[in-house]
């Protein structure tokens, strides 16, 4: 089974309780499937990991726990994100009247 993992997904595990990581549905996903993500999805994650340890909303340790668990999910960038963006995405988007928050 493939999913995409969003960032904001991705992060609420991060930054939730233990218990978020230890409920069925996010082991799940990660053990039995591959994430797709966008290309940036490292930098996304890396930029909330180190603006949560400077903000001390977690520890270095529990920031390399984390990276530690991703290491071992299958995740394949989707590499031609950048180029549907700027055509069929956008084009959607008019369509749709869709906006990002």
């Amino acid at each position: 089974m493939n999913f995409v993992l969003d960032n904001s997904v991705a992060m609420r595990w991060f930054l939730g309780t233990d218990s978020h990581m230890s409920s069925p549905m996010p082991r799940t996903c990660l053990k039995e499937a591959s994430a797709l993500v966008p290309v940036t999805w490292g930098l996304e994650v890396s930029n909330v990991i180190a603006r949560a340890e400077v903000k001390e909303l977690v520890t270095e340790a529990r920031s390399e726990a984390f990276l530690e668990m991703l290491e071992g999910v299958d995740i394949v960038a989707d590499a031609a994100t950048f180029s549907h963006a700027l055509s069929d995405t956008l084009h959607l988007a008019r369509r749709y009247r869709l906006i990002g928050l």
